[in-house]
């Protein structure tokens, strides 16, 4: 047993490195998963762990019909809607832009659970306007960039249904109102610290252009088309909480908001277009999100088969501290240098998070720590590819935005490594 744990040690020693070195997290998971299998003399313990985990039926229910939706709001150009409702008061903000902007994109990652596609909503339009009002390029990327992990405020987000499904919970809606007040406040902190870094850089102008938001012409931003994205989440949340006659699954709220969204930006003639969307999304969210949490249940198959989970839990058990920082800064580093944290967090979580109870935490605690820490040090990696994106829409290098990010998201993962317990 030994010798196998020798080995498995250094197999995640290599599937770190091509992580590291942004090799495909799908197959570098795969690979990692079905050579420790082999080495425990057990290959088929792979290969049945990926055909289970492939079945999933909540987990594919809600992840893609998501992320169909989420299709559905681009066609139906809802977003934009969105994004120019929120955008307009912005030119009366003056020096207060910076953490105006922040707020904003906070906003619409909630209704769109994604940091690339949240930026290049928001960054579009925000991004440009806040280096005319007078904001230093870096920054006015920076300040969208940092509110790209409120996400984690929509049940319908990978990882907190995947955290529900570990959890044994009917609803993502329930993990997200048991770390309400820790995403609020760690939003709170993010807001407070872009906006200490801006007057403390001197990003900010004292002289702002109040000039209109450009859009293309003839487009005019609607109340109904920019607030159909939030239905979904009304109906989850509210028929969770105040309203039990609502009350549905992700799949159910999701299709209601792309019949809503049809009918409200009058795409009665493009229903067709927009359904194809929505399949199109869902089809290609179970071959990328999907795809890497069924990889990471393989490799997680492959370090129990070499004994390397039951040891770490072991440790944890004995030192319950080491839970904490382990769940934290593992996700996190590897958020930074690979410029996603999805694959470790989701790793992590099939491991380890089932077996929190024995060191003092419950599964929701630490499934939500290692899922968002390995975000926030996405937020400060030079080669995210929502930073990569931000940084061209403000013709600025990513490292620039990254010096702006970095400290506000060291102090971020530390209070959230104390505040998940």
């Amino acid at each position: 047993m030994l010798i196998q744990e020798i080995i498995g040690l250094l197999v995640i020693a290599v599937t770190v490195y091509a992580l590291i070195k942004q090799y495909e997290p799908r197959t570098v998971l795969l690979i990692g998963g079905l050579v420790l299998a082999c080495v425990s003399l057990d290959p088929m313990s792979a290969f049945d762990s990926f055909a289970s985990r492939m079945t999933t039926g909540s987990l594919i229910m809600a992840i893609c019909s998501g992320i169909g939706f989420a299709g559905v709001v681009s066609a139906t150009r809802c977003d934009e809607h969105l994004v120019g409702l929120l955008s307009k008061p912005l030119s009366k903000m003056g020096v207060f832009l910076v953490p105006a902007v922040t707020v904003v994109t906070m906003a619409v990652n909630v209704a769109i659970p994604s940091a690339a596609g949240c930026t290049a909503s928001v960054g579009a339009v925000l991004i440009p306007f806040a280096i005319r009002a007078g904001v230093a390029p870096a920054m006015a990327a920076a300040s969208v960039v940092i509110g790209t992990f409120a996400s984690f405020g929509n049940p319908d987000l990978s990882h907190n249904v995947f955290i529900s499904e570990l959890a044994g919970l009917d609803n993502p809606v329930d993990v997200v109102l048991q770390n309400a007040n820790r995403l609020f406040m760690l939003c709170g902190l993010t807001v407070v610290g872009i906006t200490l870094t801006a007057f403390w850089r001197k990003d900010i102008s004292k002289v702002v252009d109040n000039r209109a938001l450009q859009f293309e012409e003839g487009f005019r931003p609607r109340v109904l088309p920019a607030m159909a994205p939030f239905l979904p989440l009304v109906i989850l949340f509210g028929g969770r909480t105040v309203w039990p006659a609502i009350e549905t699954q992700v799949p159910q709220a999701m299709l209601i908001g792309t019949v809503v969204c049809i009918l409200v930006t009058g795409n009665l003639r493009k229903t067709e277009k927009v359904v194809t969307s929505f399949f199109d999304g869902a089809g290609q969210s179970y071959g990328t999100v999907m795809g890497l949490i069924i990889s990471a249940t393989v490799f997680s198959t492959g370090l129990r088969s070499v004994g390397l989970v039951d040891s770490l839990i072991d440790i944890l058990t004995q030192y319950t501290e080491l839970a904490r920082w382990g769940g934290s800064l593992g996700p996190f580093l590897l958020g930074v240098i690979s410029g996603s944290g999805d694959a470790a967090a989701f790793a992590f979580n099939e491991a380890v998070t089932p077996s929190s109870e024995q060191f003092g935490m419950t599964i929701i605690d630490l499934g939500t720590l290692s899922s968002l820490s390995g975000a926030l040090g996405r937020t400060m990696s030079p080669i995210a590819g929502a930073v990569i994106l931000a940084a061209g829409l403000a013709k600025c290098s990513p490292i620039e935005i990254v010096r702006r990010t970095a400290p506000i998201m060291v102090v971020s993962v530390m209070v959230t490594a104390v505040v998940f317990v």
